[in-house]
């Protein structure tokens, strides 16, 4: 069972905007957060920033025949079995993004650091895209039929290796037809899109990847496992017992208290706070959860 925070409250957004500036929300300061925190009453705070955002695209084709079961019946009733070839060609558009985050902990009254960490966070989007509208059942269609398949195991290994390297392990070949079909003349990429990529779908029907600063927060929502590590460390600990604090420090058995404030960088400016807020609400949910006396907490950009 995952430990909780015993001593640690984290103070909401209300505590926090209250005493920012619009110049603030769009990135502070070292000292700015500090001051923030004593404006809030809190004995500590987290200040980190979002780097650069560094992305990688590619794309891969499959350009050959799957194979169409076609059921013919004869005038006697008997059903006959036939294997018709029909081209298609299927693009993956493939984009991996990483994006740096560097936050700290800190003590309000001293300004000492008390924790300091890099971490990276990564993600992949795929999307799968076939301009070719194929007639009939969607489930007559398979990579090869089954002829090929008792026959020439060569051929299959190929064609289900090319399949996969454009596809996924998991799309088969009615998928992708059923998605066409319900995707009409276009489907273009759009934010309200975005949770599906965070929430690491396999399979995503699209013309065009999303952004890669798109991307970036989607990664950013696996960001909170390692300041969560940091704050259950210092849960019990004071800070006179980090030798930053005189003997007058306060204890934080009397209610460690640190701020959430919501990220905008430089990298992101397009992501608006309620678009973050939508793509983080299910992290925030999950930490929740996880103790009854601490919500998600994210970062201060400085950027």
């Amino acid at each position: 069972m995952e430990r909780s925070m015993a001593f640690t409250r984290i103070l909401g957004d209300d505590a926090i905007e209250r005493s920012m500036t619009i110049s603030e929300l769009e990135g502070l300061s070292r000292e700015q957060a500090i001051r923030l925190g004593k404006k809030a009453g809190a004995h500590r705070v987290v200040w980190g920033s979002i780097g650069r955002v560094r992305s990688s695209t590619k794309m891969n084709f499959f350009r050959d025949s799957v194979a169409r079961r076609v059921v013919e019946r004869e005038a006697n009733g008997t059903e006959t079995v036939r294997w018709v070839e029909v081209p298609i060609e299927v693009v993956a558009r493939i984009r991996d993004v990483t994006v740096g985050i560097d936050y700290e902990v800190i003590s309000v009254r001293s300004g000492a650091s008390i924790a300091r960490r890099h971490v990276d966070r990564a993600t992949q989007a795929r999307v799968v895209w076939t301009s070719q509208q194929l007639d009939g059942d969607p489930d007559s269609y398979s990579l090869v039929s089954e002829t090929v398949r008792a026959t020439n195991p060569n051929r299959v290994k190929d064609v289900e290796t090319r399949w996969r390297a454009v596809c996924g392990d998991a799309a088969t070949v009615a998928q992708v037809i059923q998605a066409r079909r319900a995707a009409g003349p276009s489907s273009r990429y759009r934010r309200d899109s975005l949770k599906r990529f965070a929430a690491g779908a396999a399979f995503v029907f699209l013309e065009d990847l999303p952004p890669a600063e798109d991307l970036a927060l989607a990664a950013l929502t696996q960001g909170s496992a390692p300041l969560r590590d940091d704050l259950l460390r210092l849960d019990a600990i004071d800070d006179v017992d980090l030798g930053i604090e005189g003997p007058g420090a306060l204890s934080a058995r009397a209610w460690l208290k640190s701020l959430r404030v919501r990220f905008i960088s430089d990298a992101m400016r397009r992501i608006s706070a309620s678009s973050a807020e939508e793509i983080l609400s299910s992290a925030e949910d999950t930490a929740k959860s996880d103790s009854k006396s601490c919500i998600f907490c994210s970062w201060v950009a400085s950027l």
